[in-house]
């Protein structure tokens, strides 16, 4: 004869531990029927509408109350793989007359919400890469812009145009080690503190999510890694064309260059 119920059903109704509450319900023959429970404890599951309007008991003081013996209104099964909701959903159907509905038919919004999520981090990063090949090759040729004579006395001593877009891709490769190493410490450490230490969301009462206060990020090495090799390959891209024009440098022209 215990009950849970919702924190924010708990305060609008003013309820506690320890107190009694009278639950009506209609039987599954269509009459009425009621029964006293006490509050064993308030529950938070950080679902704001489910707090608000639900109770939790024993599965045989519910079938009590409903006038439902050994019987259930909803089965729930908790998989081991997320990926196997369509086998089993099939194999369950074969059973009996159920009506068997998954996790992504239910959850249909929060689905929406994964996908878009994804296109959204793909436009950010694609933004950011854009960002950084523009950052480096503007960089790249301000440093050939810079080193015109140079470039020039190099090919007049008899540097094969190769070499000297294999230089400034190297200089790119460089650039790139440097800032992979820099993005990859730094992005390393925050990713390695909201790991750890979370972030705490208690504030943000109006977002109706099954979430606890903290949210903890996800820290890996092989992310890093990743990153780090990708800064090194964006760097060494966009060298490509900075190399290119200074192979391309006539030496007469480049010696008089001022």
């Amino acid at each position: 004869n215990q009950i849970l119920v919702g924190k924010k059903l708990a305060q609008e109704l003013n309820m506690k531990a320890g107190d009694t509450v009278s639950l009506v319900a209609t039987t599954a023959q269509g009459a009425m029927n009621a029964t006293d429970l006490d509050i064993a404890g308030i529950f938070q599951s950080g679902l704001g509408l489910f707090d608000e309007t639900t109770a939790v008991m024993p599965i045989e003081s519910a079938q009590t109350l409903l006038n439902m013996q050994a019987q259930a209104t909803d089965l729930t099964v908790y998989l081991k793989g997320r990926e196997d909701s369509a086998l089993v959903k099939r194999k369950i159907g074969a059973l009996g007359t159920f009506e068997v509905r998954t996790w992504q038919v239910m959850n249909q919004d929060l689905t929406d919400m994964m996908k878009m999520k994804s296109k959204t981090t793909g436009i950010v990063i694609g933004v950011v890469m854009l960002i950084a090949v523009f950052s480096i090759v503007n960089t790249m040729l301000m440093s050939v812009t810079e080193r015109i004579r140079e470039i020039g006395t190099m090919m007049a001593m008899g540097t094969y145009q190769r070499e000297i877009v294999g230089l400034f891709l190297c200089e790119g490769g460089v650039l790139g080690v440097l800032g992979g190493l820099i993005g990859a410490l730094v992005g390393g450490l925050l990713a390695w503190y909201f790991a750890t230490a979370g972030f705490n969301v208690s504030s943000m009462s109006s977002i109706d999510l099954a979430m606890g206060d903290v949210l903890y990020g996800s820290f890996s090495w092989g992310s890093i890694a990743e990153s780090f090799l990708i800064g090194v390959l964006v760097a060494v891209v966009a060298a490509v064309y900075p190399a290119w024009m200074a192979s391309r440098l006539k030496p007469i022209e480049a010696l008089r260059h001022v």
